[in-house]
């Protein structure tokens, strides 16, 4: 019976997600976020540029090789140098509500270190205005001309959207540093995507970005250019403020990816050699979850977490408890872990919030 459930349950999860995500300004990350992904180059036997309307991209084989943290801070943390443009009252148009640092790429002869993007959410769009690093040890902001717009909201099926983008800089004591970007953003699909601890319902972008760097060293009267291509695959899920999904492909072979896999370290358990005494319905659920506890007879603790790891509900219940009714209006549609602790073992299933 076991396999005809699960089966059912995927059936309805894929029917619950042909409709297409709302993905807006609310999506987006706000200062705090801190949000965990595994990575992986490895993609042997994936089709990750295959998309349609009410299709299902299965990547529930993806294996984790490293955990990454993406974490977003407020301008007014970052250095003075970069506030002075970033953050400033009079000039709202450069005036980004998030920053994130960044691992900023080596350049030959160039020391970059403390690097940030600077993105602004606004009703209409959400776009990286630039970026701010310490160029051998001085803090410089590198600000576009015309933001580099990542989506365009609400992010619907079909919509086509193109900018260009480019900063120049005077390094002192070496010379000059220059980039240019050109992007083309399609959203070609929707539907259903499995990764391998979780289900979403999402909306896929696919960014195609040319960068031109441009680097000049005065003290040799040299200068030099280079173009990178890469083609981006975002999977946005409602709920989440970055990508659940995001495949990068540079050059031919160079092809990573990022995506949303975690399970909290108290829930983190080997699986039951024995079925769960527990039972939740309905699964999916709208607005109230129902626990059977009747086969347990301790005092438990309910823990509900979202799939990066953020605990979302911590309560407690006395022994004696044979249901429990647990209200989800306060829960946005998405995939979440519910767990049970109890003296002797921990027991946990996934739950799908319409």
């Amino acid at each position: 019976m076991k396999p005809f459930y699960t089966s059912c349950i995927l059936i309805l999860m894929a029917l619950c997600a042909n409709a297409q995500v709302v993905i807006d300004s609310s999506q987006m990350p706000v200062p705090g976020d801190t949000i965990r992904f595994s990575t992986t180059n490895n993609m042997s036997g994936l089709n990750y540029t295959n998309t349609d309307t009410a299709y299902i991209w299965d990547f529930s084989s993806l294996s984790p090789s490293e955990e990454v943290l993406d974490t977003f801070v407020s301008v007014n943390a970052t250095n003075l140098a970069y506030m002075a443009v970033y953050a400033n009252p009079f000039d709202q148009d450069s005036k980004a509500t998030v920053a994130q640092p960044q691992e900023m790429q080596t350049i030959p002869m160039i020391e970059i270190s403390e690097g940030y993007n600077f993105y602004k959410n606004s009703s209409s769009r959400f776009a990286m205005l630039g970026l701010g690093a310490k160029i051998n040890s001085v803090p410089l902001p590198l600000k576009f001309d015309n933001p580099d717009v990542w989506y365009n909201f609400p992010v619907a099926y079909g919509a086509r959207d193109t900018s260009d983008s480019e900063f120049h800089a005077d390094i002192p004591s070496l010379g000059y540093y220059g980039q240019q970007r050109h992007r083309v953003n399609f959203v070609d699909g929707w539907g259903t995507l499995y990764l391998p601890a979780d289900t979403f319902s999402v909306i896929r972008v696919k960014s195609m970005v040319t960068y031109y760097d441009t680097i000049y060293y005065d003290s040799i009267g040299f200068g030099l250019g280079f173009n990178r291509n890469v083609t981006e695959y975002k999977w946005l899920a409602e709920g989440y403020h970055e990508p659940v999904l995001q495949i990068n492909k540079q050059g031919q072979n160079n092809v990573s990816a990022k995506f949303i896999y975690h399970e909290p370290a108290g829930l983190s358990v080997k699986p039951l050699e024995s079925p769960s005494p527990i039972s939740m319905y309905p699964n999916p659920a709208t607005n109230l979850l129902t626990i059977d506890l009747t086969a347990i007879n301790e005092s438990i603790t309910l823990i509900v977490t979202d799939v990066s790891g953020r605990e979302l509900i911590n309560n407690q219940y006395p022994a004696g408890n044979d249901k429990i009714e647990l209200p989800l209006e306060q829960l946005p549609r998405g995939m979440y872990l519910v767990g049970i602790k109890t003296a002797s073992a921990i027991y946990r299933e996934k739950l799908l919030k319409l």
